[in-house]
């Protein structure tokens, strides 16, 4: 695989041949061209992580973004927003996170509070009292007239200025209004000014950088005092697209700093904001906030997510939603997701539950509609929309922890929502549309196979050439020697989505019952062990777990898990199985030297085991007390040993039985190694043999 950037001059118009000569064409305004190659292996992910170390990394946001976030266009007081909290608490809905748009603003101008309908302390209070982070929109467009972040602009000179040298005025929701100049030496003591006002008043967790491409509600430029200039379009060789580049932006010779003109720094509008926007947070020491950017351009990742922007409340969005999420997976930015059930328009109670239970698996979670649609929020659809909601918000916090891991572990190169294509470029069924933006890769482990048709009952997942387990119930659906094929799997509401796990992967997770914040998620856990088979009974599987206890520290993450050491142990399992027992060895290995807080392993799943089965009729199999022997040794420090509970979880028409380990208190160490032996016998019974041992 190989990726290439092209940094192409401001405005452009592309097309490719059909051709059998497959012409690239490419119609330019003017300026150079420069490609970059970044050629790699078979590998997709080995080229992307070349990309993003290219571009400086991606940003690792704080854990509490990892959790549930509801918003709304719309909402018209503190009071309002408070029920919605409460009727997410009164139903069991997880939620971290509230956002508001520009209603909270006093008439839409930015670092503006309504103290009336939001009463800064009793926000704060609100806040507290139910343990939510806060996330408030900033619009690029600064409101011209009587307000402090005009008044401090105008004094320091920030803003763009017009082909004439005056401030370019344009319009947006506060009405007339002036753009910062990010590029001019005076904007980050600005922006770093309002934002420290504006968090005194109201302790944001993070900010939501909106309009910033710039968008503007007239062509150019709206000068009401004077003539305004030409916008700079006619000077053009020809218009690409047939339409004004000033149209709905600024004009195209709006003036920067130092003279640049907007037509060579429109498209970077959105990250020098961003840029400024995280250095001055980082100036304050604001440690844990996060921005989410509607513009974008190569390296944005660096400071900032990003989400799809304004969708609507269609199936086709939803589709849609999928392969935009892999898009900035790839372009360096894979905290992403997009509006949930829908921005525009009124989304459908069949609708928003297919949408929850896919969107309850996306990198960012969120819901958000538009002022003139309907409620949408979990609770307000019917009973469909509420548990289906429910159970797929509680599946996401179990997995929490193991999911953040999974970005801690990229250092800031790499991929984690992926098409199939990344575990499997040498199969030419997953490039087909129907696989490629339909089902879903988390890291290399888990497969997701959303209904995404209306009145849809059941899905046809493609499984490549591997055994691929039900990761719900942990039966096997596709076994290693089978052929890559697909298969029926119902597909109901008010369940969790089909999700399967491959073969040779771990991962850990817990409980989520009585959880409805990240910060009520625990450090004791389950491991879930997806055996790969070898041969001659014996079997395999490789995962990671991290080491610190408090993932909601990002101080401790970034220092601890970047640093040389590290923060994660390598879990090695090797397996066998025979006529009398089953022996599992599990390897606790780092190769550094982690610090290693306390985590603690409560139960083991063994997905994947084939037991002896009995040879001679009304034989079963047998292990007495339903225990086995779990041995604990440490470099250096013996064998400790413990009898400990065993079940076994049995499929119809399968061989396989999942094992459930009842390991209690399990402590993760480093340079440990636990090894499992369960032994068993066939013995005849007279009456119908129990399905569990």
């Amino acid at each position: 695989f190989f990726f290439l950037m092209i940094r192409r001059p401001p405005r452009s118009t592309q097309s490719r041949s059909s051709a059998a000569s497959d012409v690239y064409k490419r119609q330019l305004v003017g300026g150079p061209l420069n490609f970059l190659f970044w050629i790699g292996n078979e590998s997709p992910e080995e080229t992307t992580k070349m990309y993003h170390a290219y571009l400086g990394g991606h940003y690792l946001q704080p854990f509490w973004t990892f959790g549930f976030h509801q918003s709304r266009y719309g909402w018209p007081n503190l009071a309002k927003i408070t029920d919605v909290a409460r009727q997410f608490k009164e139903n069991d809905l997880p939620l971290d996170t509230m956002w508001s748009d520009i209603d909270y603003m006093v008439e839409q101008r930015d670092f503006t509070i309504d103290d009336e309908r939001y009463p800064p302390e009793q926000f704060r209070e609100f806040l507290n009292d139910y343990q939510l982070r806060f996330v408030p929109i900033i619009d690029a467009g600064i409101a011209i007239g009587d307000n402090k972040a005009f008044e401090e602009g105008f004094e320091r000179n920030v803003y763009i200025k017009n082909a004439w040298g005056a401030n370019l005025v344009g319009r947006v929701w506060p009405g007339y209004t002036n753009w910062v100049d990010f590029s001019h030496p005076n904007a980050t003591g600005y922006w770093q000014d309002m934002f420290r006002i504006f968090r005194e008043k109201l302790p944001f967790g993070g900010i939501w950088l909106d309009m910033n491409e710039y968008a503007n509600f007239c062509n150019g430029e709206c000068n009401p005092w004077s003539k305004q200039p030409d916008s700079g379009d006619e000077d053009l060789p020809y218009l690409p697209g047939g339409t004004y580049l000033s149209d709905k932006t600024l004009s195209i010779n709006a003036r920067h700093y130092d003279g640049v003109t907007e037509l060579y720094w429109h498209n970077i509008n959105g990250l020098a904001e961003n840029m400024v926007t995280r250095k001055v947070l980082d100036n304050l020491g604001y440690e844990d906030v996060f921005l989410l950017s509607r513009a974008n351009y190569p390296g944005l990742g660096k400071y900032s997510a990003i989400w799809s922007g304004d969708n609507a409340a269609n199936y086709e969005f939803m589709q849609l939603s999928i392969p935009h999420a892999f898009s900035y997976n790839i372009y360096g930015i894979p905290f992403t997701g997009s509006d949930i059930c829908g921005f525009a328009w009124n989304t459908t109670e069949q609708l928003c539950a297919r949408w929850m239970q896919l969107g309850a698996f996306f990198p960012f979670s969120r819901n958000h509609n538009a002022i003139d649609a309907i409620d949408q929020e979990p609770y307000a659809l019917g009973e469909d929309v509420l548990i289906t909601s429910r159970v797929s918000l509680k599946a996401r916090y179990s997995l929490l922890k193991w999911y953040y891991s999974k970005f801690v572990e990229l250092n800031g190169t790499g991929s984690v929502f992926r098409p199939l294509m990344w575990q499997y470029p040498s199969d030419d069924k997953v490039y087909e549309d129907q696989v490629l933006n339909n089902q879903i890769l988390i890291s290399d482990t888990l497969m997701l196979a959303p209904a995404l048709n209306e009145n849809q009952v059941s899905v046809w997942p493609y499984l490549p050439k591997d055994k691929w387990y039900d990761f719900k119930l942990g039966n096997k659906i596709q076994g290693s020697l089978d052929d890559p094929a697909y298969h029926e799997v119902q597909a109901p509401l008010r369940e969790v989505l089909p999700i399967f796990m491959r073969a040779g992967t771990i991962l850990y997770n817990q409980s989520s019952e009585n959880v409805t914040r990240v910060t009520h998620l625990t450090n004791r856990f389950d491991l879930v062990i997806a055996l790969s088979d070898l041969q001659d009974g014996k079997f395999t599987a490789k995962g990671k777990m991290m080491t610190i206890n408090d993932y909601s520290d990002i101080k401790k993450v970034q220092k601890q898990c970047f640093s040389q050491d590290g923060c994660f142990i390598d879990l090695n399992v090797e397996a066998k199985i025979t006529d009398i027992s089953l022996d599992v060895a599990i390897n606790f290995e780092s190769k550094g030297d982690p610090i290693v807080e306390q985590n603690i392993i409560t139960r083991i799943y063994v997905y994947g085991v084939k037991l002896y089965q009995c040879q001679t009729p009304g034989e079963f199999l047998h292990s007495q007390n339903n225990q086995g022997l779990l041995s604990v040794s440490e470099h250096g420090k013996g064998i400790t040993q413990e009898r400990v509970g065993v079940s076994l979880k049995r499929f119809d028409q399968s061989e396989e039985v999942v094992v459930v380990i009842d390991t209690d208190n399990l402590k993760l160490k480093n340079h440990r190694e636990v090894n499992f032996l369960y032994q068993y016998c066939c013995l005849l019974y007279t009456s119908p043999s129990p399905r569990d041992s």
